[in-house]
């Protein structure tokens, strides 16, 4: 059975929409040559990333979920960005969009997802709170929800508390700090653990997905 929405975790960094700029004598607009090269890359890097698990373009109303590193740049017009780039892609035209949740937060890259919006599938962080996401861990990793704060070294611990700190960091937006402190770990910790989440291949990389999945269902 295909999904009803698209998730996406991409290694890029959302530039903010700029003014358009016009030519002496000329009416006309355009957009500076750097911004339309990254447009381009954007649309191109979120096309290798589909999968045929979702048919595409979507019809109807749909919400966006979108999780974005902190670079310079006001947050509506890198909004902008995502949404103009997702028209004709992901969904139709702009006009489909009712929904639209954005975060700062992650410490790289760019993590969305987009759905129907009466699909009954997570498409906010306010549908997903850190106890469902450290639950929904706990129980792939077969550990104590408790454990995941806790000293064990055991190999199964800390992955599951690199996938805690990934998710957390993606789907709830938590902070480094927060996370931290949360886990009862240092910062430099945190982001060690997400970078080697984001790595993760094998069996890894699987149970990450299925917590993915439990947190859709």
């Amino acid at each position: 059975m295909k999904s009803q929405s698209v998730e996406l975790t991409l290694p890029i960094s959302i530039q903010p929409t700029p003014r358009p700029r016009s030519r002496i004598g000329s009416s006309a607009v355009y957009m500076p040559t750097g911004y339309r090269y990254h447009q381009t890359a954007l649309r191109a890097t979120i096309a290798e990333y589909l999968t045929d698990d979702v048919d595409l373009p979507m019809d109807g109303a749909v919400a966006v979920y979108m999780s974005l590193d902190r670079r310079p740049g006001d947050l509506d017009n890198r909004i902008k960005t995502v949404l103009d780039v997702l028209a004709g892609l992901i969904y139709r035209d702009d006009s489909q969009v009712e929904q639209i949740t954005a975060v700062i937060g992650r410490a790289e890259g760019t993590y969305l997802r987009v759905g129907p919006v009466d699909s009954g599938e997570v498409l906010d962080s306010g549908e997903v709170g850190v106890s469902t996401i450290l639950t929904a861990v706990s129980k792939v990793w077969l550990v104590p929800v408790e454990g995941l704060s806790g000293p064990s070294r055991a190999i199964h611990y800390c992955e599951a508390r690199h996938a805690a700190a990934l998710l957390l960091r993606e789907i709830a937006g938590l902070r480094i700090s927060e996370i931290a402190k949360l886990l009862n770990r240092d910062r430099a910790s945190i982001r060690g653990g997400i970078a080697r989440a984001q790595r993760a291949t094998g069996p890894f990389a699987a149970r990450i997905e299925l917590v993915r999945e439990l947190l859709r269902s």
